[in-house]
């Protein structure tokens, strides 16, 4: 019998509604909880969302924005070589500074050309971050806007810095690439001098012909052979263009790149080759010292 008290509460509940005008109903508290409901729910999908694309974005970059820049020493090497240039890649201890102001992927060791490439990432937050910090060294109205009228949205100038006191200051980029909140931009830094190329046969390449397996011959056995140098790690620091000195705190927090007796992998180029599109517009940079 309470069932059916309860069975007739909901439908004389839902008859009464039914019988609400249009205005009444807008207005009801039945309304209320459901655009309330859909509020909740939508805040906690965005936030999830917004979550989940931070996590995807931050663990990785686009392919396009880490591909190889060919420069022209790059693409000689690649086609004297029949395509067969040898390129390394090294995971990274972390990719994300411990300011969390840039961060660096698809970093490529390239022993054919001394050269080595990485992909540097920043968000908006670090040029607001760096507006801000402007802001506060001045207190003369004009000098303060005339310092913030200096800083464009590609704010920054690079430099690689080894524990042999060698600091790299000279850089090719094909191109900066915005995507969503983060910018990119992918270097190639010469003459950094990672290898020693061994190119003299082993005594002990080729199976005895006592062998078990005396047919098979080791096919590497004439290969040049990368072995590292005697640089041990590799950081790379970020300043702002208008206030850079070598030896002077960098401007974000530096990057280890590179670490002596990592594990490193080959790179497959795959279609990734020098063509008449990605080897024009390669420009170089050299971060110079400021007077501030």
């Amino acid at each position: 019998m309470a069932e059916g008290f309860r069975e007739w509460g909901d439908y004389g509940e839902q008859e009464r509604w039914q019988n609400k005008t249009t205005v009444q109903k807008i207005f009801s508290l039945r309304t209320l909880k459901l655009v309330l409901k859909i509020v909740c729910v939508a805040v906690i999908v965005g936030i999830y969302g917004i979550l989940a694309y931070r996590l995807a974005t931050g663990l990785s970059a686009p392919k396009k924005t880490t591909e190889i820049v060919w420069t022209e020493k790059a693409a000689a090497a690649y086609s004297s070589l029949g395509g067969k240039l040898t390129v390394y890649t090294e995971d990274l201890d972390d990719t994300l500074g411990k300011d969390g102001r840039f961060a660096v992927y698809g970093v490529k060791l390239i022993p054919d050309i001394d050269q080595i490439q990485l992909t540097v990432r920043y968000n908006r937050s670090t040029v607001k971050a760096l507006r801000e910090e402007t802001e506060k060294k001045y207190t003369n109205d004009a000098e303060r806007a005339l310092a913030l009228e200096k800083i464009d949205e590609r704010p920054f100038v690079f430099l690689l810095r080894d524990d042999k006191n060698n600091v790299y200051t000279s850089y090719s980029f094909a191109d900066y690439v915005d995507d969503g909140l983060y910018t990119y931009v992918t270097l190639a830094f010469d003459d950094v001098k990672l290898f020693n190329t061994v190119t003299a046969p082993k005594s002990d390449g080729y199976f005895s012909p006592d062998d078990k397996f005396s047919p098979i011959i080791y096919k590497g056995q004439n290969k040049s052979e990368a072995v590292s140098s005697d640089i041990s790690y590799i950081y790379i620091d970020f300043y702002y263009e208008n206030d850079v000195q070598y030896n002077g705190k960098s401007w974000g927090a530096p990057i280890l790149i590179y670490r002596n007796g990592a594990e490193m992998k080959i790179y497959d180029l795959g279609t990734d080759a020098p063509n008449e599109e990605n080897t024009s517009g390669i420009r170089h940079y050299r971060v110079e010292e400021t007077d501030n």
